[in-house]
């Protein structure tokens, strides 16, 4: 089934409905709040095929369920100190679930709030109408939904990285670093996002000096990108970073990295030095755009290197939108009407698009996996 037939009409009626009603604060909630909850339902009611690893965290999830608080102690003790593939904050994660719940649904349904209700957050306090609403949500729709629909620490972690991103926006700094060390528990990886804290106190004319720095970066990244890999497994002693970059290079992902390379570009020559300088909220938002720009390209070594710069380039539901308004002030509703085609068309004709069923409609994988 191709659901993303059924996503895209369902944003696509509710943005004319709602918007109907006036671009208000309430309304505008209750729009997020409506197709926020049809993504969850559509990644808590999928069967286990959905995703490629949808079927390994369902059976983590009895797994870890099952282990006693000694074995978790014994794993935290191997992971900090020999080193390991598991981070312990995702063990104790789905341990306390399990406590409370045995229920597959229950445990997707908690652990996929915690990413989609900081970016509910996100989108509520940036956004401020319907057209950079849709677009942002059929941008995370199109390129981001696959992450929660594989099932993963990632997302968790990424919900924790937004929330670090609010509290920096509100310079309550101690808050912000606090999520990233939390999440960096379930999601080692996540203390990259401590590079944006690091980028906010940089002035908006050096900022984009390391924004240029980072795009001539870009061909270096490109032709070593396994020592790259290599090298950050072995400062986070995190394993399946070294095993990511001892593997051959695939060498795929140049239409992904062409167009997020694209979209660095257009938010370089959009947002110059006076707009950052201006907007503090625009600049916390901008230091996301060196960091994708050259983590991006590590994709081209493992397409699972998709991770490192995901919890930077999801902050394109917003910024593409801001560039739109900027650039096309007058004839915005053409341009976004344009590329909101465009991206529908991406999403239901990509190669990497994923074929989806219910649950119900495999009812055996539940036990052959179990």
């Amino acid at each position: 089934m191709e659901i993303n037939y059924l996503i895209y009409s369902i944003i696509i009626i509710s943005v004319i409905f709602f918007g109907q009603a006036g671009n208000t604060a309430s309304n505008r909630k209750a729009f997020i709040i409506f197709n926020l909850g049809i993504l969850i339902l559509e990644v808590v009611l999928r069967s286990l095929s959905v995703g490629s690893d949808t079927h390994v965290y369902y059976q983590l999830f009895y797994n870890f369920s099952s282990m006693s608080w000694g074995e978790i102690w014994k794993q935290f003790v191997i992971r900090y100190t020999v080193g390991g593939t598991e981070d312990i904050g995702y063990i104790l994660l789905v341990k306390c679930i399990g406590s409370i719940t045995h229920s597959w649904f229950v445990y997707t349904l908690l652990t996929d709030l915690m990413f989609f209700i900081p970016f509910g957050i996100l989108l509520y306090r940036y956004a401020k109408d319907f057209w950079q609403l849709s677009l942002g949500l059929l941008i995370y729709v199109t390129l981001f939904h696959i992450i929660a629909l594989c099932g993963g620490r990632q997302l968790f972690a990424m919900g924790f990285g937004i929330m670090s991103f609010l509290y920096l926006d509100q310079k309550k700094y101690f808050k912000s670093v606090l999520m990233i060390i939390i999440g960096a528990l379930i999601h080692q990886s996540l203390l990259l996002c401590l590079l944006p804290i690091a980028f906010s106190f940089l002035g908006s004319k050096s900022l984009k000096i390391v924004h240029i720095i980072a795009f001539l970066l870009i061909p270096v990244v490109i032709l070593n990108v396994n020592s790259i890999l290599v090298f950050m497994g072995e400062v986070a002693q995190n394993e399946k970073f070294m095993k990511y970059g001892q593997q051959e290079v695939v060498g795929g992902g140049l239409t992904f990295i062409t167009l997020l390379e694209s979209c660095s570009l257009l938010c370089y020559f959009t947002f110059n030095s006076k707009k950052i300088a201006e907007n503090n909220s625009l600049k916390n938002l901008y230091t996301m755009v060196p960091l994708f720009t050259f983590f991006g390209p590590t994709i081209y070594s493992n397409g699972s290197m998709i991770r490192i710069s995901m919890y930077f380039h999801l902050y394109l539901v917003l910024l593409i939108p801001f560039a739109l308004d900027s650039i096309f002030a007058k004839n915005k509703q053409i341009v976004y009407i344009v590329i909101i085609v465009a991206l529908m068309f991406l999403g239901l004709t990509s190669s990497g698009r994923i074929n989806y069923y219910f649950f119900w409609q495999q009812p055996e994988l539940f036990n052959y996996y179990r």
